[in-house]
């Protein structure tokens, strides 16, 4: 059965709104990696959403149009992915920019050469 193209757009944005919400309430790196998965993994659910791309009902301008909103959607939640990795990691570090992992003495593992 094939899917109209405005059925799609709104799958897409119902899509974007269930990750935004589900990413602001992400307290933890774990929860953030499920989700990515979830949204954005090779069988997550915009990858679902892209193999509508091969549907040979859909006509060529129409799968432009879908292609081009597949990856600003992509884009949006890679976006809000990396917005919230942020923020969970300033909050279990005090430092947005250094990692969570920590030495057996408890101090940050800078790491050396």
């Amino acid at each position: 059965m094939a899917l109209s193209l405005e059925a799609i757009e709104k799958q897409l944005d119902d899509l974007l709104a269930q990750a935004a919400q589900a990413l602001s309430g992400a307290q933890e790196a774990s929860v953030l990696e499920s989700l990515r998965v979830e949204f954005l993994g090779r069988k997550g659910r915009l990858a679902s959403l892209f193999a509508t791309l091969q549907d040979p009902t859909l006509p060529s301008p129409e799968k432009a149009q879908l292609g081009k909103k597949l990856n600003a959607v992509k884009e949006r939640l890679e976006a809000l992915l990396g917005e919230r990795e942020g923020a969970v990691r300033a909050e279990e570090t005090g430092d947005p920019l250094r990692p969570a992992c920590t030495s057996a003495r408890g101090e940050a593992n800078a790491g050396r050469l």
